[in-house]
């Protein structure tokens, strides 16, 4: 039983049938549902190590890019983040955080590079090639729709 209210604002009972019930509250979830906007991009987010003269190693803390994926180390303090055909032209974003780890002055870089990869370049204070810089260091790539 439900309590509704005539034209003339009057009070009654009404019996509530389960299966319209039902489709009126399906139907509003579906239309609110409908109406959440979605955030316009997919994104890889984790945290890259590298040491001595090996490949960088992450530990991935969000990926919704549809694939895995793969670091390289390409020379000294240059890595490489390989995903064929994801990193659209004009509509990838890349950020690597900074944290210093023993001298003022490291610096780390990543900038997209082609559709297939994304590359992190790290130099000391004196602005050369270094390896082993990378500690616990955050990237975030998002690829907008």
């Amino acid at each position: 039983m439900a309590l509704n209210l005539d034209d003339n604002k009057r009070p009654y009972f009404k019996q509530l049938n389960l299966d319209e019930t039902f489709d009126e509250i399906s139907t509003a979830f579906n239309s609110l549902e409908a109406s959440i906007p979605t955030k316009g991009y997919t994104e890889y987010v984790a945290l890259v190590n590298q040491s001595s003269t090996n490949n960088p190693t992450v530990t991935v803390l969000k990926n919704d890019l549809g694939g895995t994926p793969v670091w390289t180390r390409t020379g000294t303090g240059s890595y490489k983040m390989t995903l064929a055909g994801v990193f659209t032209t004009n509509k990838t974003y890349v950020m690597i955080g900074q944290n210093y780890q023993n001298n003022y002055g490291e610096l780390t870089y990543a900038y997209w590079n082609s559709t297939n990869d994304v590359y992190i370049e790290t130099v000391n204070a004196s602005n050369t090639p270094t390896d082993g810089l990378l500690v616990i260091r955050t990237i975030e790539v998002r690829v907008y729709n």
